[in-house]
């Protein structure tokens, strides 16, 4: 079974990421952590550059009550799912470390592509989700809020260790997902390129997958990245390093900020180290 931890501030509930986890339950039970998390703590949590006021009582007061109220909604929902459960809320200072030391304990870690901290920085990614996912020592998994269900799995592959460390890691933690229709992805910046070992990813990709395409996306510049996120809320995306690579180098941004950018497929990250 399973360890999956759940990622919640304030009352910012991400009910997109817990549709996708009832979802999951369906085809194989786990246990679910939720981890609560009060306001962001000046100094604790905050980047340098960046300075808040104490909150004073009032403030401090909303802020439980509104976790409360998360971790009642988790509660209630994970009880008329048939969940095994867990809440974590240790302390009303709860940093970016505490939850990346506790990711070390589980298989991953899922996140709200729009929501998490969104009450601080609305611009997802924003700093909080970036650490998160740089540091996290478990794969990741942001889910947006316009989830429904899930009909498709899609490998992203560019020959790199990372992009075949996140194929690998994610066919040994959902096996029961390699039967969805699959596709590997290679992004191409011209017609003529051809995918790296594609005798060997071939080779690979079908002993795990049974239901396996192959799909080279020729990148057209003018026609950009978020557009066709935007149309995959039935997919889960797997994507490597959360560092840029070979996949899309026409983009300076990288390559999962980009696509939480514009929610669309489930993703999930998974890094080496």
């Amino acid at each position: 079974m399973k360890k999956i931890l759940l990622a919640c501030d304030t009352d910012n509930f991400p009910i997109g990421a817990f549709n996708f986890l009832e979802h999951m339950h369906q085809h194989r039970p786990f246990l679910l952590t939720g981890v609560f998390l009060h306001a962001p703590v000046e100094d604790l949590f905050f980047p340098p550059a960046i300075s808040i006021d104490n909150p004073d009582l009032e403030t401090a007061k909303a802020d439980v009550t509104a976790v409360q109220h998360s971790i009642q909604l988790f509660s209630d929902r994970s009880i008329r799912s048939g969940m095994e459960f867990r809440i974590h809320e240790e302390s009303a200072e709860y940093t970016v470390n505490e939850l990346v030391r506790e990711s070390r304990f589980a298989d991953l870690l899922v996140l709200s592509e729009e929501l998490f901290f969104v009450g601080v920085d609305k611009h997802q990614p924003n700093y909080y989700m970036k650490q998160v996912m740089r540091k996290a020592e478990c794969p990741v998994l942001t889910v947006s809020e316009k989830f429904k269900t899930l009909s498709r799995i899609a490998l992203t592959y560019d020959g790199s260790k990372e992009s075949m460390y996140a194929i690998k890691h994610f066919s040994y933690l959902f096996p029961e997902l390699t039967s969805l229709p699959t596709d590997v992805l290679y992004w191409v910046e011209d017609t003529e390129d051809e995918p790296p070992d594609m005798t060997y990813i071939e080779e690979y990709a079908a002993r795990h997958f049974s239901n396996l395409r192959f799909l080279n996306k020729f990148f057209d510049k003018n026609t950009y990245l978020g557009t066709w996120a935007e149309t995959k809320t039935d997919t889960l995306l797997v994507c490597g390093s959360y560092g840029r690579s070979g996949i899309l180098k026409a983009f300076k941004k990288n390559f999962a900020e980009d696509l939480i950018e514009h929610p669309g497929p489930a993703l999930f990250i998974s890094h080496s180290s």
